[in-house]
């Protein structure tokens, strides 16, 4: 007998929280998820695609639900309930996806997903915060002289490598000692830390 409903089985909840997208900006806006419960993949940020099941580069901003602690299962999933504790506010990923029937979720996957710009809008000084940030710790810099530094070609690289991780650790908490900004939204604004994501 084929499958036609979710089974709450949680498998997808733990697989990842989902990408969000245009139509989930209102739950961003009226506070139904909270900024502090997201995290941003950056653009040229080695991503592994659940739906392709390959690492692939990032072409530019993921915003997704954070896991839990150390694990992909996201943070609203309750495992021993084996439910969804924002169900009647889901993001639209969530909405679509049926695990007997992917082709909804695969036709709109990557398409109009939501972007830190997109959110932040024009507000003074913070836009410029996150482009700053963007552009110091860019990926694709970053990856051409890991690269070079694995191969040992320059020993600079490696010296680049370390400079641009320690940028964005003190960067980070020079935002947080001087704005006074949430510690809990950086993952959001800036995306991982690169200490966690060089490796």
């Amino acid at each position: 007998m084929s499958q036609s409903t979710c089974r709450q089985c949680g498998t997808c909840c733990k697989k990842g929280g989902p990408a969000l997208h245009l139509e989930d900006a209102p739950l961003l806006a009226e506070g139904g998820i909270p900024l502090s419960a997201l995290f941003t993949i950056r653009e040229g940020e080695p991503v592994f695609e659940n739906i392709r099941g390959e690492v692939t580069e990032a072409a530019g901003d993921i915003i997704k639900i954070r896991g839990k602690s150390n694990a992909p299962t996201c943070m609203f999933f309750d495992e021993d309930k084996s439910r969804c504790g924002i169900y009647d506010i889901r993001p639209v990923e969530c909405r679509k996806l049926e695990c007997w029937n992917p082709m909804e979720l695969l036709a709109m996957y990557d398409k109009r997903r939501l972007t830190r710009r997109e959110l932040i809008g024009d507000r003074r000084g913070l836009w410029e915060l996150v482009a700053d940030h963007q552009q110091t710790c860019d990926y694709g810099k970053l990856s051409r002289h890991v690269r070079m530094s694995r191969r040992g070609e320059e020993e600079a690289s490696t010296g680049e490598v370390l400079r641009m991780v320690r940028y964005d650790f003190e960067f980070r908490n020079v935002v947080v000692e001087k704005t006074g900004l949430d510690p809990g939204l950086l993952p959001y604004l800036f995306g991982m830390p690169l200490l966690e994501t060089v490796r």
